[in-house]
């Protein structure tokens, strides 16, 4: 259930906010706080707007499961019928690759924001006090070291709404100004605003909630596959070994079979001597 504070404003907060002809035809002003959590929850509700695809666009992960199966397929038939060793090797990396690229994609990422986060790899100078200004020419922003910004409407394709927040993307589908809820004021003012929006040729949508695949699955998966390539390992040595053993074998008996048909064919041996007996 979305939560509506009272932090919302009608008018600017102060003129550093909004320059005095901006103010004039402010629609909106909005005041709110950022801090880690937020930043963080704002962080997962963009990845998953833009992996859901619902901005449009999106990555079709059918596909790469598809190739993922027929990969497994052919590796386990290549296991089957003895394929060159190399080759099943190669196959084998690919699946790994394409398993730990699904695994990234598919699993969570709130545990790799946090992370990124705390690196310093995602922006994480966000935090403080941040102002929203929506005018009938588009939207001012100002955040706590960003500076102020402005950008008309016809930059901006969508208003997503989340459980939390709303979030105007601009066209590139990368970038986005975030309003939090909770300073919105009430629910008859976050409908005025999206109805601006839609005014403004902006689409509105709800965010779509991403179906996660656990950790776990992928791991198993990876054992399986680590397992198999071991014991065709060994099924290659041991093949390899029975086949160096029967060409020996082999060897020996056409060795045998050489020497007997020297001794078969020698004069001293083939029932007709080529001496005469002395007595």
């Amino acid at each position: 259930m979305a939560s509506y504070g009272q932090n919302a404003y009608t008018m600017p907060v102060d003129d550093k906010a909004v320059d005095k002809d901006a103010a004039e035809s402010e629609l909106f002003h909005f005041s709110f706080w950022i801090n880690e959590e937020k930043w963080e929850s704002a962080l997962f509700d963009t990845t998953e707007i833009i992996s859901s695809g619902v901005l449009g666009g999106s990555k079709n992960n059918k596909v790469n499961w598809a190739i993922i199966a027929g990969d497994f397929v052919l590796y386990v038939c290549g296991c089957i019928f003895n394929v060159n060793f190399l080759l099943l090797s190669f196959i084998f990396l690919i699946l790994v690759f394409l398993l730990a690229f699904e695994n990234i994609v598919m699993t969570s990422p709130m545990k790799r924001i946090k992370r990124q986060l705390k690196k310093g790899l995602l922006q994480n100078d966000v935090y403080g006090e941040w102002q929203v200004s929506i005018t009938e020419n588009g939207v001012t922003w100002d955040g706590p070291k960003q500076g102020r910004s402005k950008m008309s409407w016809d930059k901006f394709s969508w208003l997503v709404e989340t459980e939390s927040a709303f979030y105007l993307f601009w066209t590139d589908k990368k970038h986005y100004v975030m309003i939090l809820k909770e300073c919105i004021g009430s629910y008859e003012r976050a409908e005025a605003l999206k109805q601006l929006c839609m005014e403004k040729h902006i689409a509105v949508i709800m965010g779509k909630k991403v179906k996660y695949i656990p950790n776990w699955v992928f791991n198993l998966l990876i054992v399986v596959l680590i397992v198999i390539y071991m014991l065709s390992s060994v099924w290659s040595a041991v093949r390899d070994s029975r086949s160096s053993a029967q060409e020996n074998v082999q060897d020996t008996m056409d060795e045998y079979e050489h020497m007997r048909f020297y001794v078969d064919g020698c004069p001293y041996t083939d029932g007709n001597p080529s001496f005469t007996d002395a007595s």
